[in-house]
């Protein structure tokens, strides 16, 4: 749990500096935002609250574990741990739509390149495809002409 509380501010701070530090940088005269009209960094600005909101809530119910029975403390924390994926998640798309509103006007090849790589990674981490590819590959390194002999 400890380590969750870790993982959940860390999420937090992250997404926090990311609203002050937008991509793009800001006009000095108004200090608003110089991309704010590309639906990338609105994306941006939407995901990365998002993100901010779910590892907030995450926080807060690892502080209602600690005022709740066991019973309920367990579904509180395996509630933490969805809302934790889902910060994840928010936190990738922020990451995904930062990159892109930014470098796609100037190397759009590289902006591709990464939302693909980013897009394979969050299918890659989840759990229902992550179990279904590698539990059969797991069973099949158990067969016998895979083992080693002394």
């Amino acid at each position: 749990m400890s380590s969750m509380n870790v993982i959940a501010a860390l999420l937090t701070t992250i997404t926090f500096t990311a609203a002050f530090t937008v991509p793009g940088g800001l006009k000095e005269e108004e200090g608003t935002p110089l991309l704010m009209a590309s639906v990338a960094f609105q994306v941006f600005i939407v995901s990365d609250v998002i993100a901010m909101c779910l590892s907030m809530m995450v926080l807060f119910c690892l502080l209602w574990i600690v005022a709740t029975d066991k019973r309920k403390s367990v579904m509180i924390q395996d509630f933490a741990v969805s809302l934790l994926l889902a910060s994840f998640v928010a936190t990738l798309f922020t990451f995904m739509a930062g990159v892109y509103a930014t470098i796609f006007p100037v190397k759009p090849r590289i902006a591709i390149a990464t939302l693909v790589l980013c897009s394979l990674l969050m299918l890659l981490v989840h759990k229902f495809i992550l179990t279904n590819l590698l539990l059969p590959f797991k069973i099949a390194l158990k067969h016998p002409i895979y083992t080693l002999r002394y």
